[in-house]
């Protein structure tokens, strides 16, 4: 059975508060997003503000890239049902003998109260670590769209765009990976570090088992 992202995909509407109280309300807050399934308030807002729904937003994208021939694995992180940050994993070969412990991953943010910016950003899901790395390049790419953005909205465009370039760019990024994985890196360097660090004997433990694991760049 497919997911369905109930922590994502909740109904929400952006509503003038004068609908739902008597009291005049102050300036550039006249209007209330509301989460129609408990009717709690989840921010309040100006006339000009946005409303960017995520299920407009993750589900066209997700369309686009399989549009596109993308196939993707979703992630889904939320705070407070008001900030959503959805990790898409890529799942294009990224054609190296070296580094085969990474897939490339596009991270779209999103908002209902304004303190985010829909936006999307680039990395690498490294599963040896299991953790997110940046782009190791000096050129990253990124897109983002206003919650007041007048006309149309074109950031479903800017984004599979955005992610596109991405992909093409992904082997300069694994050229660079490829040198780094050369590089030796030794007991001596290790322990520098874990010093300087300030990390437990606990810590430093685990950490050496996973430096035994990176060295080999790929999962065995």
């Amino acid at each position: 059975m497919e997911k369905t992202y109930e922590e994502l995909y909740f109904p929400v509407e952006k509503l003038p508060l004068s609908k739902l109280m008597s009291n005049k309300p102050p300036k550039g807050k006249e209007f209330v997003i509301m989460d129609k399934n408990s009717n709690a308030f989840l921010s309040f807002c100006s006339k000009d503000y946005k409303l960017r729904k995520n299920s407009s937003l993750y589900k066209n994208y997700e369309k686009s890239l399989k549009q596109e021939n993308i196939p993707f694995i979703k992630e889904v992180n939320t705070i407070d049902n008001t900030k959503f940050f959805v990790h898409y994993i890529l799942l294009n070969s990224l054609n190296s003998k070296l580094i085969t412990d990474i897939l490339p991953i596009a991270c779209i943010w999103n908002s209902y109260d304004g303190t985010v910016k829909t936006q999307i950003k680039f990395g690498y899901k490294k599963f040896l670590a299991n953790n997110h790395s940046s782009r190791p390049s000096p050129c990253n790419i990124h897109s983002a769209s206003k919650h007041s953005s007048e006309g149309k909205d074109n950031t479903i465009l800017q984004f599979i765009s955005s992610t596109k370039e991405f992909i093409r760019q992904a082997k300069n990024d694994i050229a660079i990976y490829e040198k780094l994985i050369k590089i030796p890196a030794s007991k001596k360097d290790f322990d520098k570090i874990i010093n300087k660090l300030k990390l437990s004997p606990e810590a430093r433990d685990k950490a050496l088992v996973q430096m035994e694991k990176e060295k080999h760049g790929h999962i065995k």
